[in-house]
């Protein structure tokens, strides 16, 4: 398995921004053919290129990319980005477990393995939403934290731009990474 096989299945428990619905069979065609269901400007893509080239070089000049990070959330209000309606509203942070090819998530309505999802992801920290397709391998009756009763759906992504693909990659690394620097220094203070 090369490296960025492996990358892709790194998992983490993280809090994103999820909103999602089922499609229809003429909605996936329609989604393969170029005319996305929900909003994928050709700003929105340009603004995932540049999220991408921006984590490339983060670490050799990080005022640099903060300047153009600024630039383009300054860029994107002036242009008045809006949501789609096409889609549920964004819901407040919600935990999941995340990979670049998949994310699990409790929600309140049963759904039936095979069905397509499009997912609308807004990753912590950031403002850029990204569309991704991706296909129901189970979902699950479970106990919520409160006592109640949700269902644990699991999601394998199907079909994600090279764009998206590499920032998903780069959050689950990232969050990984602090995730374990945490670990570790708890360690060293319980010593």
């Amino acid at each position: 398995m090369d490296t960025m096989e492996r990358r892709r299945y790194f998992r983490i428990d993280d809090e994103i921004g999820l909103r999602y619905r089922l499609l229809t069979l003429e909605e996936v065609v329609d989604f393969n053919e170029g005319r996305l269901p929900i909003e994928d400007s050709e700003t929105a893509i340009l603004d995932r290129q540049i999220t991408v080239l921006l984590e490339a070089v983060r670490i050799q000049s990080p005022e640099v990319c903060e300047l153009i990070d600024l630039l383009n959330q300054k860029i994107s209000i002036l242009g008045g980005a809006q949501s789609s309606s096409n889609v549920p509203a964004m819901s407040p942070p919600v935990g999941v477990n995340l990979s670049a090819c998949g994310v699990a998530f409790e929600c309140t309505s049963m759904m039936r393995s095979g069905e397509i999802l499009l997912l609308d992801i807004l990753l912590n920290g950031s403002q850029l939403h990204f569309p991704v397709l991706g296909r129901i391998v189970a979902c699950d009756k479970v106990v919520a934290r409160n006592g109640g009763q949700v269902y644990l759906t699991r999601v394998d992504f199907e079909q994600v731009d090279d764009a998206s693909q590499e920032l998903l990659v780069q959050h689950v690394v990232r969050q990984q990474g602090r995730l374990l620097k945490a670990r570790r220094e708890s360690r060293l203070q319980q010593q």
